[in-house]
C-alpha cells in the first residue's frame, strides 16, 4: 500500500465542525497558498483540500466523501471558488497523484 492510501487503522474525520474549529484546522496561510498558488478551478480546490486534509489527519484523503462538506464550504470561501469545483477535481486519474506528489516535494523543501 502506497504511503497515501488509507490503511483500515484510520478512523473516518469527523463530519460536523465548529466555526472556531475550522478557523483553527483549516484557514489557509500564505505557505499553504504558494504550494498550489499556480492552480485554478477545480485543480485548486482539490489541492487546497488535499493539503490541508494531510495536515489535520496526517494521511491523504482516498475519496472525495472522506472530506466533510463543511470543511469543503470553508475552504472554497478562502479562495472564492464555487463548491461544485469540488465534484469536478479528478480523484481517479493523475491530478490527484500529481497534486500528492507535489505537495510532498515542497514541503521537503520547506523542512
Amino acid at each position: 500500500m502506497a504511503s497515501w492510501e488509507r490503511s483500515e487503522e484510520h478512523l473516518p474525520m469527523k463530519r460536523q465542525w465548529e466555526s472556531e474549529e475550522l478557523i483553527e484546522h483549516f484557514t489557509l496561510v500564505k505557505e499553504d497558498l504558494s504550494i498550489f498558488g499556480n492552480k485554478t478551478g477545480s485543480s485548486r480546490l482539490g489541492c487546497a483540500l488535499l493539503l490541508k486534509y494531510f495536515q489535520y489527519e496526517g494521511h491523504f484523503p482516498t475519496d472525495r466523501h472522506d472530506i466533510p462538506k463543511p470543511v469543503v464550504d470553508y475552504i472554497a470561501r478562502q479562495l472564492k471558488l464555487d463548491t461544485v469545483l469540488f465534484a469536478r477535481y479528478d480523484w481517479e486519474g493523475r491530478t490527484i497523484l500529481f497534486g500528492l506528489c507535489e505537495y510532498l516535494v515542497d514541503s521537503e523543501n520547506v523542512s
